[in-house]
């Protein structure tokens, strides 16, 4: 069950990212699996252009700025610091 709550939250997470990169970026849109390759690995084969990159890290420090917020006034984290331990708990954060 985890492994399925974390490839669901990850499937919609990718969603969100491509979403909110293409009203952004419109015509420049990179190809989803571009952007999820490069998520996977940024300094793999497949690159983004400096604008997607830029898009691409709005759109995750939105993302998590948000889910902060709402685990903050669910009472599930007192602070940013135990937020960041939660969702990157080795040291993950890009």
């Amino acid at each position: 069950m985890k492994d399925f709550s974390i490839s669901q939250a990850r499937q919609e997470a990718l969603d969100y990212i491509l979403t909110e990169m293409e009203k952004a970026l419109g015509d420049q849109m990179p190809a989803a699996e571009a952007v999820r390759s490069f998520l996977d690995g940024p300094d793999g084969e497949d690159q983004l252009t400096d604008l997607q990159q830029l898009n691409e890290i709005n759109v995750r420090v939105t993302s998590d700025l948000l889910r902060y917020k709402m685990m903050k006034q669910a009472g599930v984290v007192q602070s940013l610091d135990e937020f960041l331990e939660r969702c990157y708990p080795h040291g993950e954060e890009e």
